[in-house]
Parts: C-alpha cells; sequence; structure tokens
C-alpha cells in the first residue's frame, strides 16, 4: 500500500507543477523575444522555421470557443481575433482551473497579433470537444499561411482529468478517441483547402500530429510539407513510429527539452532534437513548456543530449510495456481515475489544491477493491520502481 500510495504522491507533484504559476527566465531568450525580433518580417522574407510553428501550436490552448470561427466558412486574421478576444472580457483573469501554459498563450497572442508576421494570419475550423462518457478532450485550429499554405495545430492535454486518462489511455489503446478525431480533421481540412499542409502540436497535440499525418490518405500526405512534434509522447504500436519516418523522412521534426518525460514515454523514434532550457535547475514538469526554452535567431538551442532522467524514464514505460498486458494496465489507470471521479475532482487544478481528498478517496478504491486487484497494484508499482531503479544505475554506469 506505501509503494501504492507513493506512486500517487508522484502524480500529485506533477499536477501541482503543471497548475503552478511559472517563471519565465528574461536573461535569456525565449519565444517572446523571437516575436520583438522578426515580427516584423514576413514569410516572404524568412521562411517559417521552427520557432513559428511552436508559436501557432501553442495558440491551440486557447479557448476561442466566444468567436464564431468553429462554423463552416467562417475565419478571422489572428490581429481580428485577439481584438475581439481580449476585448470580451478580462481575458487575463483566468479561471482558478486554468493552467500556466494558457498564461503564457495570452501574452503570446496579444504580443504576436500586432506584428506583421503573425497579424494577417487566417485563422478557422476551430474545434473543441471533451466528452467524458468517451474520455475524450480534443483540440484543433487551422492557420491559413496563405491561400495555398495551411497550418493545422492539435491541442495537448488541457487542464480537465479526462484529457489526463485519455493521455494515459494511450498506453493501452492502440487508437484513443482523439487520434481518430485528429485524422478526421486532417482529412477534413485537407478537402477544403488547396495547396501545402503543415501539421503541429505540444504534448498529446504532437502525437495527434504524427497519428493523423500516418493515416491519411496518399494524396493528403504527398501535400504535407512537415509535421511538427513538440515533446509529445510516443505510441503503443511501434510500428507506426517505424512508418512515420519511412514514409515522411526528413518531413518530421521532434523536439524535446533536455529534461523531456512526456516525449520519452511509449514508443518514440530516436530521431529527437533535445533543447536547451532558460533555467537549467528547473524541473522536468516545468521543462515540458515551450515558453522555457532557449532560442536564438530563428531556432531553438540545441544540446548534445537529453539527460539521465530521460533516458530512465523511457526505459521504465518500455520495462512496463513488456512486463503488463493492457488489461492489467488499464485496470491499475481506472482504480487511479476513479478516485478522482469519486472524490468530485475535476481538474487538475482540483487535485493539486485537494491532495488530501484524492488520497483518501485512493485508500477508498484501493482498500474496497478484491484482493486480485490489490495484488496487481502492487505488483505494478512494484515493478515501477524496480524498472526505475535498475533504469538509474544503468545510466550511471554509463557515466
Amino acid at each position: 500500500m506505501k509503494k501504492f500510495l507513493s506512486i500517487m504522491l508522484l502524480i500529485l507533484m506533477a499536477a501541482s507543477v503543471f497548475a503552478a504559476d511559472q517563471i519565465i527566465n528574461d536573461a535569456e531568450p525565449s519565444l517572446f523575444d523571437y516575436v520583438i525580433w522578426r515580427g516584423d518580417l514576413t514569410f516572404d522574407q524568412i521562411p517559417f522555421n521552427e520557432l513559428d510553428s511552436a508559436i501557432l501550436a501553442m495558440f491551440s490552448y486557447l479557448n476561442f470557443d466566444d468567436l464564431d470561427i468553429s462554423q463552416p466558412g467562417k475565419s478571422l486574421t489572428l490581429h481580428e481575433a485577439a481584438n475581439r478576444f481580449f476585448g470580451a472580457e478580462a481575458r487575463y483573469d483566468l479561471p482558478d482551473n486554468s493552467i500556466v501554459i494558457w498564461q503564457h498563450c495570452l501574452y503570446m497572442l496579444e504580443l504576436a497579433a500586432k506584428t506583421e508576421r503573425f497579424g494577417s494570419i487566417e485563422m478557422h475550423d476551430y474545434s473543441n470537444y471533451i466528452d467524458t462518457k468517451t474520455q475524450t478532450q480534443f483540440g484543433a485550429v487551422t492557420y491559413s499561411l496563405g491561400k495555398n499554405r495551411h497550418y493545422i495545430a492539435f491541442r495537448g492535454t488541457d487542464n480537465t482529468i479526462v484529457g489526463w486518462k485519455e493521455d494515459l489511455n494511450l498506453a493501452v489503446k492502440q487508437e484513443v478517441p482523439a487520434q481518430k478525431k485528429a485524422a478526421a480533421y486532417v482529412a477534413s481540412i485537407a478537402a477544403k483547402c488547396s495547396g501545402k499542409l503543415i501539421i503541429g502540436g505540444h504534448s498529446k497535440g504532437g502525437n495527434l500530429a504524427l497519428y493523423s499525418a500516418i493515416k491519411a490518405d496518399k494524396a493528403t500526405r504527398d501535400r504535407i510539407e512537415s509535421i511538427w512534434n513538440f515533446d509529445g509522447p510516443g505510441f503503443l504500436n511501434s510500428d507506426i513510429t517505424k512508418s512515420m519516418h519511412t514514409i515522411f523522412g526528413s518531413r518530421v521534426h521532434t523536439f524535446v527539452p533536455e529534461t523531456s518525460v512526456v516525449g520519452m514515454m511509449l514508443n518514440r523514434s530516436e530521431n529527437y532534437i533535445p533543447i536547451a532550457n532558460l533555467d537549467k535547475k528547473s524541473n522536468f514538469f516545468d521543462q515540458h513548456n515551450l515558453f522555457s526554452w532557449k532560442i536564438e535567431a530563428c531556432r531553438f538551442v540545441p544540446v548534445g543530449q537529453v539527460s539521465s532522467t530521460s533516458n530512465v524514464v523511457h526505459a521504465t514505460t518500455q520495462s512496463l510495456l513488456q512486463n503488463f498486458t493492457v488489461d492489467q494496465t488499464t485496470q491499475f489507470i481506472n482504480i487511479i481515475f476513479d478516485a478522482a471521479d469519486k472524490a468530485g475532482l475535476r481538474t487538475v487544478n482540483d487535485l493539486s489544491s485537494q491532495p488530501l481528498k484524492f488520497a483518501s478517496s485512493l485508500a477508498n478504491c484501493y482498500s474496497s477493491s478484491d484482493k486480485e486487484t490489490q495484488k496487481l497494484c502492487k505488483f505494478i508499482v512494484s515493478s515501477m520502481l524496480s524498472s526505475a531503479s535498475a533504469a538509474n544505475k544503468s545510466q550511471k554506469q554509463k557515466k
């Protein structure tokens, strides 16, 4: 029971960091500085690059429900959208259930919308869908950089518990609902928009970008100019990862922070670029935020390799995939999220602000489960700790 609760403590720590007010180090250049440096230059003057992709991908986190860009044929320039967005209400007064990334996205939207480079980009086909019954959290928006060039951005995990559960379902399902919706979304945009397509996303959004591209028909695949995955998790099916690079090759761009956790999960490609962080002392959850990545000119600042922590995470998740059946992992995941549901916790902030309530509910769910389930939970947690310990020793031996 103690080992079981120790793993749950890690979940609470992740939730608290995810919801905490992260401070961006102003001493080193970040994405905000890029907009200031290059905002007056068009895409004709300086070609579209990884920083532009990162910024557009992060805008997908914002809630544009009040705008009419979800309606067929409706669009707004980024400048127009920002004016209406901030004019509708005090948007900086975010609700208590917001995540820190949203705050950074708000600052970036206000800054970028005023520039020559980003202000005239057309936004359309916005989608925001959450369904607790099917455990689905999906968001997307398309930006037209011109008449024949379109960027499809997929939203990463939001602040809802259902979104987090769908993330964990990536470890037990060949296809989660958000992936299916992402594939359908790309097909829809390809049918209505002519020219080249660029697909990108952060966190789960990066996974959706890769998945939607591999599921596209050949005609659409041929139109895909590039795919951008910013610290997104891998796939349960390793064949998807292999197919990605066979089909798209150098068109796939994957970036992870120096200490990556999310991007090291499940089966993922070895063709990734580790990026330096503004604060070398920041923890691995802070580094998941793209606004904390260091930049120079028109690119992120790369480092030689990911940290030993990242390698431990990858080795541990690979070990778990090999040692446990889908049914066993699903059962374990369900206990965790049943506890959150019974405690009335709906968001990450609920989880981080009421840890004792969650722990109590979790203990009750564990205690009320049958002996076989309890035995399974103890076995999984024990194996997770053993795998992490073995991977950590292996990393130390390599140094």
